[in-house]
């Protein structure tokens, strides 16, 4: 029996020595924190930025007056700087915890949008955004 706010760790309900099956489990490593993490919500979060980035966070349902939208001014002055731009987001949305190989791959993507797209400077920001919201480091916490 657990009381409300009396978690007696940070995992609250989760098994804090959960191993799911794979790579993790086989190295003898615990991750209590994929508990959370299914084939449902490793799809659903990633789909829900993409969308937000472009309607806005509170679209459904909500004032059109009170919608919230992202304010990318800082990013869009590092659209030409596509490095400076994916490690400025790296410590935004993980903690500055995406490997390098990462990286470099999400930077191929983002900077394949050119000026021969329309809008091609806010979609570069908003790719970048939703790349790294699809990598594990930004939907689980260290």
């Amino acid at each position: 029996f657990q009381q409300p706010l009396s978690a007696p760790s940070v995992f609250n309900f989760f098994k804090p020595g959960y191993a799911p099956a794979g790579p993790v489990s086989d190295a003898g490593l615990l991750g209590p924190e994929f508990q959370i993490l299914n084939a449902v919500t490793a799809t659903a979060v990633p789909n829900y930025y993409f969308e937000a980035l472009r309607g806005g966070f509170n679209r459904y349902g909500g004032n059109a007056r009170e919608l919230v939208k992202p304010n990318l001014a800082t990013e869009l002055k590092l659209v030409n700087d596509v490095p400076a731009l994916l490690r400025r987001l790296d410590l935004l949305l993980t903690g500055g915890t995406l490997p390098n190989e990462q990286h470099e791959i999400i930077r191929e993507a983002v900077e394949a949008i050119n000026e021969d797209m329309y809008e091609w400077k806010l979609e570069r920001v908003r790719m970048a955004i939703y790349l790294i919201s699809t990598a594990p480091e930004f939907g689980i916490l260290r």
